[in-house]
């Protein structure tokens, strides 16, 4: 049976090399709209995409790669792991909005585009407090970046078993 015009064609791969080709044909409608395989066996592989203007999944990715970037914030201060940032956080108490300041070291930062997140760290009467901001999020004000930290690690996990001056992380100024 040959393939219909509609037919949708996938590549197999062997271990070394292309194998077989795999077609996937409609059989009539009087065959209650069964769908059979092919497996043609040939000399050299062909590619053959599902339509011209891309698969529908692509033209979704696009849309929502395109959503995405209308949400991304190019006001934030580059800053990186180790620095002493003020987050400035609007905070919603009933029916009042107010700003909340959050000094603390960056911890670790996780970028993934608009689902982005740092967390800061802070000790606040001997307690440590941490806290994870999504860094595109409408209700972060502004980010001020209070002093440059000089670190080797991407993840500073290690400053939550030490306190005191053990916990300080070393300042760019101070090189």
């Amino acid at each position: 049976m040959a393939p219909s015009a509609k037919s949708s064609c996938v590549i197999m791969g062997g271990r070394h090399r292309l194998q077989n080709l795999l077609w996937t044909a409609a059989l009539p409608a009087d065959q209650i709209g069964q769908r059979i395989a092919l497996t043609i066996r040939l000399e050299r592989a062909q590619f053959c995409p599902l339509s011209k203007a891309g698969s529908p999944m692509s033209m979704t990715l696009s849309k929502v790669t395109a959503l995405d970037a209308a949400s991304l914030r190019t006001d934030l201060p580059e800053f990186r792991v180790g620095d002493t940032v003020a987050v400035h956080y609007k905070i919603v108490e009933g029916d009042k909005l107010r700003v909340q300041v959050f000094k603390g070291v960056v911890l670790k930062r996780h970028r993934s585009g608009v689902h982005s997140t740092f967390t800061v760290r802070k000790v606040s009467f001997n307690v440590g407090v941490e806290r994870i901001f999504m860094q595109h999020s409408p209700r972060i004000e502004k980010i001020e970046v209070v002093s440059r930290g000089v670190v080797r690690k991407a993840r500073l996990f290690y400053l939550r078993n030490l306190s005191g001056k053990a916990a300080r992380v070393r300042d760019e100024k101070d090189r």
